[in-house]
C-alpha cells in the first residue's frame, strides 16, 4: 500500500480541539506528534493467527493479526513512534467485499518520549463494504456499483462515506450529540450541505480517510479499487 498522509489531527480539530499539543523532542528520543511531519501506517511484521475459509470461486474469507507501524517522517528522517496490533477480516465473493479492521491500544515505541497515540486510532474500528458485479476475485479486479466506508473512533466519532459509482458520494460525520450530512454528486467540486450542527461546518477529507487503512496482505489496492467521486 502507499504510504499517505494522515490528516487525522485536522480532523481533530474540525471536531473542537482534540488535536493534541505539539511536542519538543526530548535528547537522545523522538516525539511521535505527527503534526510534526508525515504519518504513514506500514507493516510492522508478518500476520499471525491468519485463517482461511471459503470455497473458490464462490467466497474467500481471511482472517488475521497485523502488527502496524506508525511512521513519522520529519526534516527528511523517519522513525517509528509506536505500534497497533490491527485485527483484520476481508471477505471476497464475486458479487460483494467486505474488509473489516479493529485497531487495538497503541504501543509506544521504546524511543518514544511522550507515548501519545498522534494517529488517534487505539481502539478504532474500520470497515468497508462494496457490492457490485466483478468484485476480488476476478482477474480484472474489482467494479464497484456502490462502497460503505465507516469509521468508527474510541471516543465516539463516526465518519462515514457511502458512494454509489457515477451516481453520488454522501458523508456523514457524527457524534451522539452533534452531526453533519453533505452530498457530492457527479461533476461537482462543492458538496451540498444536507445538515450541520458541528462546531465547524467543514466536510471531512474524504480521501484522508484512506489513510487510516492498515497494510492488508488479503485485502484489495484501495487506492485504484474506489470508485470516482470518492477519492
Amino acid at each position: 500500500m502507499r504510504k499517505k498522509r494522515h490528516h487525522l489531527l485536522a480532523l481533530s480539530v474540525f471536531w473542537g480541539g482534540l488535536a493534541a499539543a505539539a511536542l519538543v523532542p526530548m535528547a537522545a528520543a523522538h516525539a511521535d506528534d505527527c503534526s510534526l511531519g508525515f504519518c504513514s501506517l506500514i507493516s510492522g511484521g508478518e500476520p499471525s493467527d491468519a485463517a482461511y475459509a471459503g470455497f473458490r470461486p464462490l467466497a474467500t474469507e481471511w482472517t488475521s493479526n497485523q502488527p502496524v507501524n506508525v511512521e513519522v517522517t520529519e526534516n527528511g528522517t523517519s522513525f517509528v513512534s509506536g505500534s497497533y496490533n490491527v485485527a483484520e477480516q476481508d471477505f471476497a465473493s464475486p458479487l460483494w467485499d467486505e474488509n473489516s479492521y479493529t485497531y487495538s491500544t497503541f504501543l509506544p515505541a521504546a524511543d518514544n518520549a511522550t507515548g501519545i497515540d498522534s494517529d488517534g486510532l487505539s481502539g478504532a474500528s474500520i470497515n468497508d463494504l462494496a457490492y457490485g458485479p466483478g468484485q476480488g476475485l476476478t482477474a480484472a479486479g474489482p467494479t464497484y456499483l456502490f462502497n460503505n466506508l465507516d469509521v468508527q473512533y474510541a471516543n465516539g466519532m463516526q465518519i462515514e462515506v457511502t458512494t454509489g459509482t457515477n451516481e453520488f458520494t454522501n458523508v456523514f460525520a457524527g457524534t451522539s450529540t452533534e452531526s453533519g450530512d453533505w452530498l457530492l454528486m457527479p461533476g461537482d467540486s462543492t458538496p451540498i450541505l444536507l445538515w450541520d450542527s458541528l462546531p465547524s461546518p467543514s466536510m471531512p477529507e474524504v480521501s484522508d480517510l484512506l489513510s487510516l487503512l492498515p497494510p492488508d496482505l488479503w485485502g484489495p489496492d484501495w487506492a485504484s479499487a474506489f470508485p470516482p467521486g470518492l477519492i
